[in-house]
């Protein structure tokens, strides 16, 4: 199946702290962007103490390629994940993310 066929809408959030009238820092995430993405699952197994684990990772690919490397961003669909790395190489972003259980 092509990457495009696996398009969903995510909306793109960007971490940001702002002060309130009191002076309260406020931490909350603000929407930048409705981007379109491909997320698929990879396995990789992963050794500690003897013990043998497959760790399933959640990937995704984007045509959005205005990503900041020092900013941290969400993704919020069917699914939430947080964007843990972002490799902005070629004509696609890939994105190492994290599922965000709420």
């Amino acid at each position: 199946m092509s990457i495009q066929a696996n398009m969903k809408p995510y909306q793109l959030s960007v971490f940001t702290e702002t002060e309130d009238a009191l002076g309260t820092i406020v931490k909350a995430y603000t929407d930048i962007a409705e981007i379109q993405v491909s997320i698929s699952y990879t396995t990789m197994t992963q050794i500690e103490n003897g013990l043998v684990y497959n760790v399933t990772q959640p990937i995704g690919i984007t045509e959005y390629l205005e990503f900041d490397r020092k900013e941290k961003y969400r993704l919020v669909g069917q699914e939430t994940y947080d964007i843990v790395s972002i490799n902005l190489g070629g004509r696609y972003s890939q994105l190492i993310l994290k599922e965000v259980l709420i």
